[in-house]
């Protein structure tokens, strides 16, 4: 009797273990790790960095301790977009951010998006109406499909402009000959050597020696690497062309996201749709700020209306033919439409 007495406390001790246990597990935090090119200190107008600061904010309102976001800043966790990339796969953490343009080594679903006066200058909200819309949903599912990845949200970093160090670029035939860096993807490559540049292919993080050494005549980019990077201290004219939109993707893992708690999942969408709406208020403050700055320390131009219709006819042709060759008619056309759909939902 007393053997059966010893034997039932032993069960019930190793009972209370067990459920201790599982009452500890389920009590663990969701762990969201972050990987962030820059830092608040250095890069306070950066608009990712208050869509990352206000998602955390949100995460932990709606969750408290069933939450923890870690944002590791100045690429702790992933030096480069394909390790970022990478490591979101691989759940080493669970979110980052990549530009379009260098999707296109994971997925054709943004290609077109990497094309010259795809979108007409200024109208960026032509792409964020279409994005929330059906093209937005066939790239969240292509690049599902394709790389494993969920599209949190799409970000707007406006357009890219001409940067250059020794002559300003006005008209096409200024570009003639010259060493110009763009970015690394066939479809902007093909679009600078039809107007008569030689594109050379040089990561970002070698540009500024690039332009101070004199490896390179010019580039091409957005207001926010402008002030980000100091590029005005190594270039002297700047040209609006406005030639290419830039956005980039927010991802994170899809096997992951669906395994989150139900409530989880929906504070998860719910801090995104907050943090996405301080992204457009902050890059409409940063952008203008960023111009400002742009016209105290370098010279800048406009292009004339006959030259622009140069740079635009020459620009597009060649990107299209890229373009189409690498993601089809179809989808080439398809894309364009929706652009086009939206434009016209602006003008009403």
């Amino acid at each position: 009797m007393k053997k059966l007495h010893i034997l039932t406390r032993v069960l019930l001790c190793l009972l209370t273990l067990c459920v201790a246990c599982v009452g500890s597990a389920e009590a663990a935090p969701t762990t969201i790790r972050i990987n962030s090119i820059s830092n608040p200190q250095a890069s306070p107008d950066m608009p990712s960095i208050h869509w990352y600061l206000k998602f955390a904010e949100a995460m932990k309102a709606k969750l408290g301790d069933e939450v923890d976001v870690k944002i590791y800043w100045e690429n702790q966790l992933a030096r480069t977009y394909s390790d970022g990339l990478n490591g979101t796969q691989n759940q080493t953490l669970q979110m980052c951010n990549i530009p379009a343009a260098s999707m296109a080594e994971y997925t054709k679903a943004l290609i077109p998006l990497n094309g010259l006066y795809v979108v007409p200058y200024p109208q960026n909200q032509i792409v964020r109406d279409a994005f929330a819309g059906a093209l937005g949903e066939r790239i969240r599912e292509q690049i599902i499909q394709d790389t494993g990845l969920r599209v949190a949200s799409f970000w707007d970093y406006g357009f890219r402009y001409i940067l250059t160090a020794k002559k300003p670029v006005t008209k096409v035939e200024d570009l003639t000959g010259m060493k110009f860096r763009c970015q690394p993807n066939p479809v902007q490559l093909a679009a600078f050597r039809a107007y008569g540049a030689n594109p050379t292919p040089i990561t970002y993080a070698e540009l500024f020696t690039s332009l101070q050494q004199g490896v390179i005549d010019g580039t091409e980019n957005p207001l926010v690497n402008v002030y980000l990077s100091r590029l005005y201290e190594v270039t002297k004219y700047f040209t609006k062309t406005g030639h290419i939109i830039e956005f980039n993707v927010c991802l994170v893992n899809e096997d992951w996201y669906r395994k989150l708690p139900e409530n989880v999942r929906r504070a998860f969408d719910e801090s995104v749709a907050e943090a996405d709406v301080v992204f457009v208020e902050q890059f409409e403050k940063a952008e203008g700020r960023f111009m400002a700055m742009v016209e105290e320390k370098m010279e800048v131009f406009e292009v004339a209306p006959e030259d622009a219709a140069k740079f635009f006819e020459i620009g597009q042709a060649a990107s299209k033919t890229e373009i189409v060759r690498q993601v089809g008619e179809e989808y080439y056309t398809y894309f364009m439409n929706e652009l086009d759909k939206a434009g016209k939902a602006l003008t009403k």
